[in-house]
């Protein structure tokens, strides 16, 4: 409350062309005492109250000010500095004509009670800044919703819904507050619409009053995809299909939508956000929706600018009918849109994608995404398939490998099935450790004799630069000989062994080569000497050898 005393500390001294009532008398005769700031008290309450004309009321001398105690005086002058931005003197903005005379002409036309909508398209029609907006609201609220006195008493005859609010003309606290901030939000896009637009979601009982030619029929009405203002004020051009009804076709639906500048979606089918891959362009989005049974479904997008900090705005509905269900394309029902690489890649620093699909198909179950890295980053990466086993450690099926300002993720899957691959990054020089998202990917195997093992272990000496070539199972065969190539700049020695250690040899591309034997080990560990100097090695990569 406070800071709205110091916005304008004398607000019942606000006048309308020197003519306005006391917009605060009304509560005082409710029964409000400004003493203790609470209602109820019998001996001010009126006998009976003033009957009003068109939802006003009778006027009144303005009364002079409560003066403030001296120490709330101390603090308000104390702290003025800080509200020079607010206008001090809110009276003096008005527009020609007064404000009693827009009432009037307001009540006149019965627009003060038929809705919230219109009744605020008509109060700020003249209107500029968001101020003006702000007290034009204000003033008509003090002006005709009067406190609900036997409402304050008895909670059954009260109501906070603005529109019964705004009907019955009373209300105790929380409908004023629910009044005033259902007109605060309304909707611009609705002022001057162009009869193109507005007939996408309004339909007049007249004809004429579409102002089109040739005019909308209401079964055409009726049929087109109901386009919320949304839609517009996102800056979205167009979508596709335009009808409210769609099918699917094998299993799968595909709405596209195109935008004036980059914008963010999201989307529900029956209220849930799954079943849907949603894919972004360059000027827009495409949405393949994969219905998880047959029947009739509610599908809702969502859209909101990339750099709003706002929650998404639902900006049409569709009725979906699916004949059939897509059998392959089983989607985890825990996953983040965007899918693919996108303008929103770009923007997290990965650039030129090997990988441009948003579902990448293998057969062998082996795969690589490569990007061209513009910014100095650290990666998480997760890769996960719906209804896993917990014991299965999917992490290691996926190798990090940089080479000057490229980054590859290479991927080895276990089994067949539908992988979602999530890439998180942050900038090695923000602080924090926490990663953001970055894409998903979704990778596709239906041969079932695929069935490869974990990387090796990597331990922390081994660095996001370091090269693996071979061998890239971190789980070898027992009594075998096997290749090892590695690239580790920078250091003296590499050595790999359990027991008994083979030195391995650099050429001169800069690759550690040489051979090691799994013979009566457990386990291979591939470990480095930094410098001459240095007493004791440093562990990179760990291989688990098979039982004999």
């Amino acid at each position: 409350m406070d800071q709205w005393i110091r916005c304008n500390p004398d607000t019942s001294q606000i006048r309308w062309d020197g003519n306005m009532e006391d917009p605060l008398g009304g509560f005082e005769d409710q029964g409000w005492c400004f003493a203790c700031g609470e209602f109820g008290h019998k001996e001010v309450l009126p006998a009976q109250k003033q009957k009003r004309r068109r939802g006003g009321r009778s006027r009144r001398q303005a009364r002079e000010p409560v003066p403030l105690p001296a120490s709330e005086r101390e603090v308000l002058e104390s702290e003025t500095e800080q509200w020079s931005g607010w206008n001090p003197y809110p009276s003096r903005i008005r527009w020609d004509g007064g404000w009693e005379d827009l009432f009037e002409d307001l009540e006149d036309r019965g627009c003060t009670r038929s809705s919230v909508e219109v009744l605020v398209k008509e109060l700020l029609q003249k209107a500029q800044t968001d101020l003006e907006k702000l007290r034009a609201i204000w003033i008509w609220v003090t002006h005709h919703i009067e406190y609900d006195v036997k409402g304050y008493y008895n909670t059954e005859l009260r109501t906070g819904v603005p529109g019964d609010v705004l009907q019955s003309g009373k209300a105790v606290c929380a409908g004023y507050a629910g009044l005033f901030k259902e007109m605060c939000r309304y909707n611009e896009f609705y002022f001057l619409t162009h009869p193109a637009l507005f007939i996408g979601d309004h339909f007049p009982l007249k004809d004429e009053w579409q102002l089109l030619n040739p005019r909308v029929s209401l079964r055409q009405f009726e049929k087109a995809l109901m386009k919320m203002s949304s839609f517009y004020s996102c800056d979205l051009r167009s979508i596709n299909p335009d009808s409210s009804l769609i099918e699917t076709a094998n299993g799968k639906a595909t709405i596209t939508v195109k935008s004036q500048s980059p914008a963010l979606f999201t989307h529900t089918l029956n209220g849930k956000n799954e079943c849907g891959i949603i894919t972004l362009t360059a000027h827009g989005m495409i949405l393949d929706i994969y219905p998880k049974s047959t029947g009739k479904h509610k599908l809702n997008i969502f859209a909101k600018h990339f750099d709003a900090t706002e929650t998404y705005d639902c900006v049409c509905e569709y009725q979906l009918q699916c004949e059939s269900v897509h059998k392959e394309m089983k989607l985890p029902s825990a996953m983040m849109n965007p899918v693919g690489p996108s303008w929103l890649t770009e923007m997290k620093g990965l650039l030129q994608p090997s990988q441009c699909s948003p579902i990448v198909y293998t057969q062998d179950g082996r795969c690589a995404f490569r990007f061209l890295l513009e910014k100095d980053l650290s990666f998480v990466l997760k890769l996960s398939l719906e209804n896993v086993n917990l014991s299965d450690d999917l992490s290691r099926h996926v190798f990090i490998y940089r080479e000057g300002n490229w980054v590859e993720f290479k991927i080895q899957i276990p089994r067949a099935g539908m992988y979602l691959f999530t890439i998180f990054a942050k900038e090695k020089s923000a602080p924090g450790k926490n990663h953001h998202f970055v894409c998903n990917y979704f990778i596709s195997c239906s041969n079932p004799s695929v069935q490869w093992p974990v990387f090796p272990l990597v331990y922390a000496s081994w660095q996001q630069e370091y090269e693996l070539v071979e061998p890239l199972s971190g789980v070898l065969p027992a009594q075998r000989t096997l290749q090892f190539k590695v690239k580790i700049p920078g250091v003296e020695k590499v050595l790999v062994g359990s027991r008994d250690t083979q030195e391995l040899s650099v050429s001169s591309d800069g690759y550690w080569t040489g051979s090691c034997s799994t013979a009566g080990c457990k386990d291979l560990t591939v470990m480095v000497l930094h410098k001459p100097n240095d007493s004791s090695y440093s562990l990179v990569l760990q291989y688990q050898v098979e039982n004999n």
